[in-house]
């Protein structure tokens, strides 16, 4: 049996959703995680720490390679004629989950700058996998300290 356009179109939305849902809980796991364990626990021995900072790594590569795999499969669906036709732009709900995510990646990202791992290259490893995740949610900003110069006021003027 053959499903319509709309059918998997439908099953594409509900996906996404459940993927941004996920994602998000698994993000505020990580954070909460982390919170708890350094907060809570003043003192930790050093095994400890370092099976912490390798369930840490281990977590975010995971989250990493799910998205991966996820946006990849949504290239392949958009290269398929019957789906490209009936993207529709995203949804206000989807757009807010994805700004939600990518500020908890970012807000991870500070924490983990900021904690003194064990090894340096764990946490070289979790702040490249952050970066990773963060590239699947592209924030365009334009900063500007200054105007921006017009050519012709590069060149002095003829006098």
């Amino acid at each position: 049996m053959m499903c319509s356009d709309s059918a998997i179109e439908e099953k594409l939305h509900v996906c996404e959703l459940n993927y941004n849902a996920f994602t998000h809980i698994f993000l505020s796991f990580l954070t909460d995680y982390y919170y708890l364990f350094y907060e809570n626990r003043r003192k930790i021995s050093d095994s400890e720490k370092e099976k912490f900072e390798r369930k840490l790594l281990f977590s975010l590569s995971l989250l990493e390679k799910i998205h991966y795999h996820f946006f990849q499969q949504t290239d392949s669906f958009e290269n398929i004629s019957y789906y490209a036709s009936t993207i529709d732009a995203p949804d206000d709900s989807q757009e807010y989950m994805k700004n939600k995510i990518r500020k908890q990646i970012l807000d991870l990202k500070v924490q983990l700058q900021q904690h003194p791992f064990s090894f340096e290259s764990h946490k070289r490893r979790c702040l490249d996998t952050l970066y990773l995740l963060s590239s699947y949610y592209p924030k365009v900003t334009i900063i500007r300290d200054t105007p921006p110069l017009r050519p012709w006021l590069s060149i002095p003027p003829n006098k």
